[in-house]
């Protein structure tokens, strides 16, 4: 499996179209503290109000979050909501071609909120076709974005602008290209869609277009949605299917059998609002394909995205620190936490702009032991993101002599790489680490036992307007006397 941290890093030089219905999402939060005597309903004291881009316009937001390009092909009202998701786009860098239609408001979806419990949602919209004119300047759009663009995304929500004829040219027009069609679809025929690399349903909607019914807490759950999707794909010439299933995560089937179907598992979390999570998945899904990934890769990367998106308020985005945050801590194996000097020089980059403390400690850790997790630990609450700087085998031998290290560098950083409070490992060949120290630039420092006019690194990150703090060494614990110990138990 690739390095989900390597497709990340690709983010930035991509470019994705998104094509579909628009929609402005508001949230009126406040509290209900009692019963109104006109009628048996509770009075909602209302205490803030925020609007924010739903629909294709939330797929385009995470995009933009993530770090890529994104243009937008969408319809909205000759209205006061439309003007709203313009400036929206416009201020979360979203390259905007909206279709502004006289008669036909935008759609627009407010939600009653308090104590963190959705009360009510009022809906204000009219399912209409695109007129002649917005199909042609529709077309028009399409064209000319998706000639530079590395993936397109079709928002189907059934609002009507996504007719069968606009579905037909995003994926002639994306065949043109050599590039792929990702659709979250809507409706019981996914036909419209022919063509499309991958149709991501959820649960629900895959129960309606397959009539199969699947409980994915039930043995055999696998099974029965393989037989489902082969229904669909005999109907419907598309390359597979990616059915959402909320905390179980995905399930993937590939046109024409689903042989080789795929589950993948998520993260089990405290879950505030799921607005939006299918937006934010689909966001990560077609980066990850765009960037080269499987689509099992690019599943577990919406895993992680819907699972973030999930435990926020709102219709919200996820953004490329907090997928790197995530990914350091709990979503990669250790193997994909060890990283080259260059590689973490850039994470840090972003780590920083968005207000993250980076953090650096180092050392042999040839045998690891209770000082070490000590040492770490202390590290790790200086920071938010804790490099740790291991040194090579030569390295060791230059420093400790003949017989040392007692494990390879693999080794030592592999199991460094597995503990919780490290989030990414580096190893070095100098006799210091002031090279990787000078391309990391971290804002802390922290060793155990160095005095700051024996300790370059230190000096470099506090030159750098960083911080040095001097690690406490819980005494008793070294690496020298564990060796010393099993030669003398040997004799």
């Amino acid at each position: 499996m690739q390095n989900l941290t390597a497709l990340l890093e690709k983010f930035p030089s991509l470019k994705v179209l998104c094509v579909g219905d628009a929609m402005l999402d508001t949230f009126i939060y406040g509290k209900v503290e009692r019963i109104s005597p006109e009628a048996p309903v509770p009075v909602f004291k209302k205490t803030r109000e925020v609007s924010m881009l739903g629909g294709v316009g939330n797929v385009a937001a995470n995009i933009a979050a993530l770090g890529a390009k994104v243009s937008a092909v969408a319809r909205v009202g000759r209205d006061a909501d439309g003007e709203k998701i313009a400036c929206l786009m416009k201020s979360g860098g979203i390259s905007a071609r909206l279709a502004a239609r006289d008669g036909v408001p935008t759609t627009a979806k407010t939600r009653i909120v308090s104590a963190n419990t959705h009360i009510l949602r009022i809906d204000d919209e009219e399912i209409a076709p695109p007129s002649p004119e917005e199909l042609a300047e529709a077309k028009r759009a399409v064209s000319e974005e998706i000639a530079d663009a590395d993936i397109a995304v079709l928002s189907d929500y059934g609002k009507g602008f996504v007719s069968g004829e606009l579905a037909a040219f995003v994926v002639e027009k994306a065949a043109e290209r050599g590039i792929k069609v990702v659709v979250d679809p809507k409706g019981d025929d996914f036909s419209k869609y022919r063509g499309a690399d991958i149709v991501k349903p959820n649960l629900k909607e895959f129960e309606a277009v397959s009539g199969a019914k699947v409980d994915p807490d039930s043995e055999g759950f696998a099974e029965r949605i393989a037989e489902g999707a082969k229904k669909i794909f005999s109907k419907a010439r598309i390359g597979g299917l990616v059915v959402t299933l909320g905390e179980h995560g995905m399930f993937y089937a590939k046109a024409p059998d689903a042989r080789g179907a795929v589950c993948a598992r998520t993260k089990r979390r405290k879950v505030y609002d799921v607005s939006g999570a299918g937006d934010t998945s689909i966001s990560a899904m077609a980066l990850c394909l765009a960037a080269g990934s499987t689509v099992e890769e690019a599943m577990e990367a919406a895993n992680i995205a819907a699972g973030i998106a999930v435990t926020k308020l709102g219709t919200a985005t996820v953004s490329m620190r907090e997928m790197e945050a995530e990914l350091s801590r709990t979503a990669r194996p250790a193997s994909e936490k060890i990283a080259t000097a260059e590689e973490l020089g850039r994470i840090a980059e972003r780590l920083r702009a968005d207000g993250l403390r980076v953090g650096f400690t180092n050392g042999c850790f040839d045998l690891l032991h209770r000082g070490h997790l000590y040492s770490l630990e202390q590290a790790r609450r200086e920071c938010d993101f804790l490099v740790v700087g291991v040194n090579s085998d030569d390295s060791v031998r230059r420093l400790k002599g003949a017989g040392r290290p007692v494990q390879d560098e693999l080794t030592r950083a592999s199991v460094l790489a597995a503990l919780s409070c490290v989030d990414a490992v580096c190893v070095f060949g100098g006799d210091t680490a002031l090279e990787l120290v000078k391309t990391l630039r971290p804002d802390v420092i922290a060793k155990e036992g160095y005095e700051l006019d024996k300790w370059p690194e230190a000096q470099f990150v506090i030159s750098a307007g960083g911080k040095a703090v001097r690690i406490k060494r819980l005494e008793n614990f070294s690496t020298s006397e564990i060796i010393a110990k099993m030669g003398r138990e040997k004799k």
